[in-house]
């Protein structure tokens, strides 16, 4: 009787370490799929520029330019404060053109959408960052009287 009594304790054990690796199994599926998920769903189109917006900015347009293999993101900011800007000018080392002569790069000065429009007004600030060796640059407008954060991002 007593080998009776360990062998349904055995086999109790089996079946609770069985139960216990489907559940483990089953939760390490479920982790999958919710990663899969994650990863697909829509990301905003400005988390190659700035990972997140600071809260006084919000993007009112995005616009997506291609010309043959090279391309340009546009994106028109409403802003409140210079918070966005900042972040951009530290993230990217930008360097303030709005004294030199110098403009920002654009590959959209002839053919932009409408609502391109970051030197009218005229521009308060703009800053640059360009890098032949990688063919990439940032160029940004800041129209302070708008509150407007005008944002170009592209590669030749």
């Amino acid at each position: 009787m007593t080998q009776d009594c360990s062998t349904k304790q055995s086999k109790g054990n089996v079946r609770s370490r069985r139960s216990t690796c489907r559940l483990i199994l089953a939760f390490g599926m479920l982790l999958a799929v919710a990663y899969g998920v994650i990863r697909v769903l829509p990301r905003p189109p400005y988390v190659h520029v700035v990972d997140e917006l600071p809260i006084s900015a919000r993007l009112v347009r995005h616009e997506l330019i291609r010309h043959g293999v090279d391309c340009c993101h546009l994106f028109e900011f409403s802003c409140s404060d210079a918070a966005l800007r900042d972040r951009l000018v530290t993230r990217w080392q930008l360097r303030d053109l709005t004294r030199s002569k110098e403009p920002p790069v654009s590959f959209v000065a002839s053919a932009h959408p409408d609502w391109w429009t970051p030197d009218t007004p005229a521009a308060t600030h703009k800053f640059g960052w360009r890098d032949d060796d990688s063919e990439s640059y940032v160029s940004v407008w800041e129209q302070s009287e708008t509150g407007r954060l005008y944002v170009e991002v592209g590669n030749w």
